[in-house]
């Protein structure tokens, strides 16, 4: 799995298993109470196992 590289507006967080990663997410800020996702990837091999929602719940709490 490969999550392209975001830039400084995007708040980006990625899990990982050892060297594995899992997950990858990134949330822009559109203004104070709205956010876009830009990006949500989970390895085949990881999916419904609850890790983007994880991921997502991370990337949320940072804005809000």
């Amino acid at each position: 799995m490969h999550c392209s590289q975001v830039g400084d507006e995007l708040e980006n967080s990625q899990a990982w298993e050892g060297s594995e990663l899992l997950k990858c997410g990134a949330l822009k800020q559109l203004d104070s109470k709205s956010g876009e996702v830009k990006l949500m990837r989970t390895a085949k091999v990881h999916r419904r196992k609850g890790v983007a929602s994880k991921i997502f719940e991370h990337i949320i709490k940072i804005f809000y």
